[in-house]
């Protein structure tokens, strides 16, 4: 994106930097739905293929569900971040430390907190135990605020000040 000028040209088209930022987030809410489907397929027939006794639990279709839901308010963060951090490294190291902060912080049970561990949480990752009705409508509130914040956050940075500066 950011070779050869491209965020330039980008940056000067005659588009609301907010439609740049959020076709670029609902391609990739797109794309996480078609992992999390294919990830709901390839569970399904390790199922088949190995024989497991009862139906499909529907309780991981649930799961998959809040988990592409906890991704959008990830995705809206990763994206605002490499949107402006002309290093590819750093938003991805980014990424990788705050996946171990949000463990700490799930196992510190501090985990609807953080943006980063409410993907463990909304799947089920370490407990297979369903959420109380409050901490599921918590679930729910902090992703979409998280996403909404990242959201405006970034695209505010990018009206203000372009990712270029040179």
């Amino acid at each position: 994106m950011h070779l050869n000028r491209n965020w330039n040209l980008v940056m000067t088209a005659p588009v609301p930097v907010a439609a740049v930022f959020m076709a670029k987030w609902i391609v990739a809410s797109l794309l996480i739905l078609f992992v999390q489907a294919l990830f709901m397929g390839l569970y399904g027939i390790a199922g088949l293929l190995l024989a497991l006794p009862g139906p499909f639990p529907a309780e991981t279709i649930g799961w998959a569900l809040r988990g592409w839901y906890a991704c959008l308010s990830i995705s809206a963060l990763q994206l605002g971040l490499s949107l402006r951090i002309r290093s590819f490294a750093v938003p991805v190291g980014f990424s990788l430390a705050a996946v171990l902060i949000g463990l700490g912080l799930y196992v510190a049970k501090w985990g609807l907190c953080f943006p980063y561990s409410l993907l463990t949480i909304g799947m089920h990752v370490l407990s297979r135990d369903a959420l109380d009705p409050l901490q599921e409508a918590l679930f729910w509130t902090m992703n979409a605020g998280y996403g909404v914040l990242f959201a405006a956050w970034f695209v505010r940075g990018l009206k203000v000040r372009d990712v270029v500066t040179a």
